[in-house]
């Protein structure tokens, strides 16, 4: 509930998303949260956040556990980290740090709340429901909802460098020897 988050009291300067927005296919949703932390978040705030690009053992998960939907399949909704960081924007926030943990399951993200708040025009439902696929925004800056536009002027902020997304299972930040993602036998 966006409205519900953005009128946490005191007001945080410090959000952490973790193990959440992998249970929701729907992007709408995702974006309705980030939103919600968006308003409670003053500019310069953090947020951490999680995401889980791939997973060996998604299938197994699916058909043996059953998930926060009414007994529905427990199908995680794995997004790119391009995805994210896109959803991330959109809400006004940049990221600053990503870490990748050694197979690659998992991403880690520091993003720092900026002024502005981007928004698309008008929301849509997800074409497969709660549980599609949906997709990665698409180049250009566009989301399948058209192109983005600033939701209100904010004063100017000064220029940080971009902060580029690395390739899915590329380790940043992270020590040791690499694991390589399994391959599929199946």
């Amino acid at each position: 509930d966006a409205d519900a988050l953005a009128a946490t009291d005191p007001r945080p300067t410090l959000g952490v998303v973790s193990g959440l927005y992998e249970l929701f296919g729907d992007n709408d949703l995702v974006r309705r949260s980030l939103a919600g932390l968006a308003r409670a978040i003053p500019p310069g705030g953090y947020l951490v956040t999680t995401c889980q690009p791939w997973h060996p053992q998604l299938e197994l998960i699916a058909r043996t556990l059953t998930s926060h939907r009414e007994g529905a399949a427990w199908v995680m909704r794995r997004r790119t980290q391009a995805e994210m960081d896109q959803l991330l924007a959109e809400a006004g926030f940049t990221k600053v740090e990503q870490r990748v943990e050694d197979q690659g399951l998992f991403t880690v993200s520091l993003s720092r709340r900026d002024g502005e708040i981007l928004r698309r025009p008008s929301p849509r439902p997800s074409p497969q429901g709660e549980g599609g696929r949906g997709g990665p925004p698409t180049p250009g800056g566009e989301d399948r909802g058209g192109p983005h536009t600033p939701a209100e002027p904010s004063p100017p902020s000064p220029p940080s460098p971009p902060s580029p997304s690395p390739p899915v299972g590329e380790r940043v930040g992270v020590r040791g020897p690499a694991h390589p993602p399994p391959e599929d036998t199946a």
